[in-house]
């Protein structure tokens, strides 16, 4: 019954604190309402062409066979739409009413606090190696290689049916068949500014606050970048120290595009939305508003069913994985380590991947602290399975600190468990120990570029404690040394966190470290 009613609130508080704008179904506006009736009607039209395109499906043939046959049956498809539409004109579709919704709509979102995640998100699809973005006028039924919507905007989007699909070209939005690529219909102008290029500099927000002189990630091209936090769920004002911080190093223009949370992210569990807002939405507020992701993962102290609850991207799964550039990113639930099918499941999630492989789970299977025990314990079950499926990096909360590894089986893994909660003096350091703080409440920042992985830890003060960089591959290690950016990034790097590697530090236990980094 418990899991029952924190269910339905975590349904109803989804509900009321999303950033999307949701309309029930007796509020759709009639601009919306009518794009419905259209794209229905034209899902129901092409419905018989589909189903005679996914008839001759090859059997016994090699992939490369399969893509060929595969794109033919695409090509053909496209004809028969053309053939299907062939008196179709602009707005067909979208109409005049819709087209001025749509725009509104935009505008809305270009213009809210989220416009930063925006901009970066289009910059990220905008690729010219992969899309070519026409500079000739679109017209109807012509098939078009351009970049797709992405979802950070989708919410505010009338939705469609499955086989249509947004793409944009310039500050022109674009139906198109999602099967056959052909335009559907277009609306010129629909973003109210240019969409970026990977070539435009990226300039801090207006409101940046100047508290904090932050060590600046490299900030390489096409990189994927994101925070990491852990045990975050007190309510209490040192978890909104660290959001502050946090949200200070972001609005100077160090963006980034999703948080991880380690778990314990509710310490007071669903008990009642006051709970819930004192713990998670008031202290990350200015990031919802953002549009900021969050991608969390179940810790001992988190409610079942929490899963549920939207704003936590876990999709109902107290495991699951996503993609992010050339990262495979895999969160497992390590209340139940043990779980045949959850260990299964795992197998499953990195095959075919050539990029990083990286974990999240709540209990760290190396850690220096009052859960070693348990920690040999989580290693004797999970540590088999992550060193089969090559996992590069794992990150782990739990213990209320922050310690990075020296790498084990070719995996480095980091504790960040000091978010919200923090317990000085439990840091022992031992022989897999590279090196650990536990003096104040920090969380770490992630930048991924290619094969290389830079990672900072910083302080709720703002003072950087560790970083450094991961490389996945030898080569990559060795062409660090020749890539400018990384050399002097390394050496900001060291220069940052001279002071932590001193023992003239101010009161508690500090920075402890066994061997060398």
């Amino acid at each position: 019954m418990r899991r029952c009613l924190s269910v339905l609130l975590l349904a109803l508080l989804s509900h009321g604190c999303a950033t999307a704008i949701v309309h029930p179904p007796e509020a759709i506006p009639p601009a919306a309402a009518d794009l419905e009736r259209r794209l229905q009607a034209y899902e129901q039209s092409s419905k018989p062409l589909r189903e005679q395109a996914v008839k001759e499906i090859p059997e016994g043939k090699t992939p490369e066979e399969q893509a060929k046959v595969l794109e033919r049956r695409r090509a053909m498809l496209a004809m028969s739409l053309r053939a299907l539409r062939a008196h179709a004109s602009p707005g067909d579709l979208l109409t005049l009413s819709g087209s001025d919704y749509i725009r509104a709509r935009l505008a809305a979102a270009f213009g809210g606090p989220g416009v930063g995640t925006i901009r970066d998100a289009l910059e990220e699809q905008n690729d010219p190696s992969i899309y070519k973005t026409p500079s000739a006028r679109i017209d109807l039924n012509l098939a078009l290689n351009i970049p797709a919507v992405p979802a950070v905007l989708l919410d505010d989007l009338p939705p469609l049916t499955d086989s249509i699909e947004y793409r944009f070209a310039g500050r022109t939005l674009v139906l198109a068949d999602k099967d056959a690529g052909v335009v559907l219909d277009f609306i010129p102008g629909a973003f109210p500014e240019i969409p970026p290029t990977p070539a435009k500099e990226r300039s801090p927000a207006a409101t940046a606050p100047l508290t904090f002189a932050f060590l600046a990630m490299p900030e390489k091209p096409r990189s994927v970048r994101f925070a990491v936090l852990g045990d975050t769920g007190t309510g209490d004002a040192n978890q909104s120290k660290v959001a502050e911080t946090l949200w200070s190093y972001y609005a100077q223009g160090h963006r980034f595009k999703f948080i991880l949370l380690l778990g314990d992210n509710l310490y007071a569990g669903f008990e009642t939305a006051r709970d819930y807002e004192r713990e998670f939405t008031a202290p990350y507020k200015q990031f919802l508003d953002a549009r900021i992701g969050f991608r969390a993962t179940l810790g001992n102290h988190d409610l079942a069913g929490q899963e549920a609850y939207k704003p936590f991207g876990m999709g109902g799964h107290a495991y699951y994985s996503f993609k992010e550039g050339n990262v495979r990113f895999v969160s497992l639930n390590s209340n139940d380590p043990s779980d045949p099918e959850q260990l299964a499941w795992l197998d499953q999630q990195f095959a075919g991947e050539n990029g990083w492989r990286i974990c999240f789970f709540h209990h760290p299977l190396y850690s220096s602290g009052v859960h070693r025990g348990e920690s040999v314990q989580m290693r004797a079950i999970l540590e088999n399975p992550l060193v089969k499926n090559k996992v590069n990096v794992v990150f782990g909360g739990h213990e209320h600190f922050y310690e990075r590894s020296k790498p084990q089986q070719g995996i480095q893994y980091f504790v960040e468990g000091s978010s919200g909660k923090l317990r000085r003096g439990d840091l022992r350091p031992h022989e897999f120990t590279a090196f650990g703080y536990d003096d104040q409440q920090s969380f770490m920042v992630v930048e991924i570029a290619g094969d290389e992985m830079f990672y900072q830890a910083i302080l709720s003060s703002g003072k950087t404690i560790d970083c450094g960089v991961v490389h996945r591959t030898p080569e990559s290690q060795a062409g660090s040394l020749k890539d400018t950016k990384t050399v002097q990034w390394l050496r900001q790097c060291e220069s940052a966190v001279a002071w932590a590697r001193t023992p003239s530090r101010n009161g508690g236990t500090g920075a402890l470290r066994s061997g060398g980094r």
